[in-house]
């Protein structure tokens, strides 16, 4: 900004002569009173002329700052003394570009903090489109069916269910992985993880629930994830049979377990396999995440060939006390299946978005927690997952 009015000063004062004639004024101190009066009332004039070219130039540019043209140039003009100094113009164009450095400085910060909002904003919105409603989520759009206003509520306020499970699942997933995930409900973990794994990774997504099955699929291909996922409508177990699948309002609350305490809209028949059935023989898999409502010792139980065939899989399991009374299964004995195949277990903390060590302990009072389970903790280093 200073060379700009450098310039544009410069060419306003471009007569030598004129020049001359100021700097006379100026430096003469041996001059009488009497001749620098006659100086002044013959210059005052010409400096007037030569102040209001300078203002027509830069005014544009002040304009919106309202600076007078007597304040920008510092000029002092009265009947007894002239003074035009131009090192103090400098410096005053000097400071003022400073306090504008600060000011946009400043103001870069607010409109930061402004666009952050707007992002913010952005993610949690949600469209109403046909039965749907169409979320913003944390890296991904999600349609969710508008009578699952708890799934709405969550996707809107946070832009994801369960954020430290997500996290934990990202976290010890490579590209190129494999990923199997039963109860995929509407996609909430699939999308991301197909993501995670990348073009050369893949996903096998379960959802036995038609309405989940049908927003599984578009959510997919809306995120543009249809050539690595392989979406399957069947509900798994230990081996292959037809069953009687709850519906309920809230989606991921739909069970194969009588829900005596819930308010079931219908019963539908679906499809029950084993892994073991669908997934390739050889087939590597680094991850299962299982979220079935108390039916996990069933998925369990069908995939004794997945297992033996991936020594360095990881589980991820939902653990809840509601669903394992509807079973009639305790704590204990839930639990001790898992052990028997030899896994480590770890509950993942939601907020902290890492694990820690299971205490049973911990588990008497919980509503639902999420497991990470693992046969080698190694593979749990340099993952930045353990407390």
């Amino acid at each position: 900004m200073k060379t700009i009015i450098e310039s544009k000063f410069a060419k306003a004062i471009k007569s030598q002569i004129l020049m001359s004639k100021i700097y006379s004024v100026i430096g003469k101190e041996n001059k009488t009173a009497e001749k620098k009066h006659e100086y002044i009332n013959t210059h005052q004039t010409i400096f007037k002329k030569i102040c209001k070219k300078i203002w027509n130039i830069v005014k544009p540019i002040f304009r919106p700052f309202k600076i007078k043209l007597e304040k920008l140039l510092f000029f002092v003009i009265d009947n007894s003394n002239v003074n035009v100094k131009v090192d103090d113009i400098i410096a005053r164009l000097h400071k003022l570009e400073s306090k504008f450095d600060k000011i946009d400085a400043g103001l870069e910060s607010k409109f930061d903090k402004i666009d952050n909002c707007f992002t913010i904003a952005l993610r949690r919105h949600a469209f109403p489109i046909e039965n749907n409603y169409l979320i913003r989520c944390k890296d991904e759009w999600l349609l969710a069916p508008t009578e699952d206003l708890g799934l709405i509520a969550g996707l809107i306020e946070n832009g994801e269910l369960e954020p430290g499970t997500r996290a934990v699942a990202e976290k010890i997933l490579d590209e190129g992985n494999c990923v199997i995930d039963v109860g995929a409900n509407v996609g909430l973990m699939t999308v991301p993880l197909a993501r995670k794994v990348g073009p050369k990774g893949f996903v096998f997504a379960m959802e036995p629930v038609p309405r989940a099955y049908d927003l599984l699929n578009e959510n997919v291909l809306l995120n543009g994830l249809s050539k690595r996922v392989d979406i399957f409508k069947l509900a798994i177990g230990c081996c292959k049979k037809n069953a009687k699948m709850n519906i309920v309002k809230t989606i991921g609350h739909c069970s194969l377990v009588d829900l005596c305490d819930e308010n079931i809209i219908e019963k539908i028949d679906v499809e029950v396999v084993s892994l073991d059935e669908i997934i390739p023989v050889g087939q590597k898999i680094n991850l299962v995440k299982i979220d079935v409502e108390g039916y996990e010792i069933e998925v369990l139980n069908g995939m004794g060939r997945v297992l033996s065939e991936n020594p360095d899989i990881a589980l991820i399991v939902e653990f809840g006390p509601l669903h394992l009374n509807r079973v009639g299964m305790s704590t204990e004995k839930w639990l001790s299946e898992f052990l028997l195949q030899g896994f480590l277990m770890f509950a993942i903390d939601e907020v902290k978005k890492k694990v820690k060590p299971l205490n049973i302990i911990d588990l008497k009072d919980v509503y639902s927690v999420n497991l990470l389970m693992v046969k080698n903790e190694e593979i749990l280093k340099n993952r930045d997952i353990l407390v």
